[in-house]
């Protein structure tokens, strides 16, 4: 290769910004067109990812420190403890007979520029509505202070626990009663 270029946020975890590495005599020809000007990244963005690359350096400490790693990272193991420990918490927070929960094996999309068709097993809650469109309660999720982005498909709403840290249960529970609640006063 001589040219590769990639993401500082979505492969690297750290700031956004497009990087290119290569053999340098294509660098210098690029640096020297006018419109790279416009492209330029500041000296906080260029602080941040020094920064980033110095947790590279060990590599517990880039997990621990890199949401985007640690996500990337976890086990399957610990993601169906975490959708375990996750449905008890809701089962305990919330006495409803509106929906039914289950912990499913799926896949993580990564996404992004970097990594667009890779997929990644994971642990998902999936909740199961019985007295309101899934639509509606996705809708209502995200309409909660702190919004709550979920999946949807075939009627069917999938939490993945690869995106959801234990500290923010009482989240994801907060916004489930909240979108039941819209729901109850229609």
């Amino acid at each position: 290769m001589d040219i590769v270029t990639f993401s500082g946020d979505k492969l690297l975890g750290g700031p956004q910004a497009g990087i290119i590495v290569g053999k340098r005599k294509y660098i210098e020809a690029m640096k020297k067109n006018p419109l790279t000007r416009a492209f330029r990244v500041d000296k906080f963005t260029i602080a941040a990812l020094e920064a980033t690359f110095r947790y590279y350096y060990d590599e517990k400490l880039a997990i621990k420190n890199i949401p985007t790693l640690r996500m990337l990272t976890i086990s399957i193991n610990e993601l169906e403890e975490k959708a375990l420990k996750l449905k008890d918490f809701i089962e305990k927070e919330i006495s409803t007979q509106d929906f039914k929960m289950s912990v499913e094996d799926e896949f993580s999309e990564v996404g992004g520029g970097s990594l667009p068709m890779e997929k990644l097993a994971t642990k998902c809650l999936v909740l199961d509505l019985l007295n309101m469109s899934v639509a509606s309660f996705e809708r209502n999720l995200r309409k909660y202070e702190t919004p709550l982005i979920a999946r949807v498909y075939k009627d069917r709403l999938y939490l993945d626990l690869r995106t959801i840290k234990s500290e923010d249960f009482s989240i994801v529970s907060g916004a489930i009663e909240y979108a039941l609640s819209l729901n109850k006063g229609d």
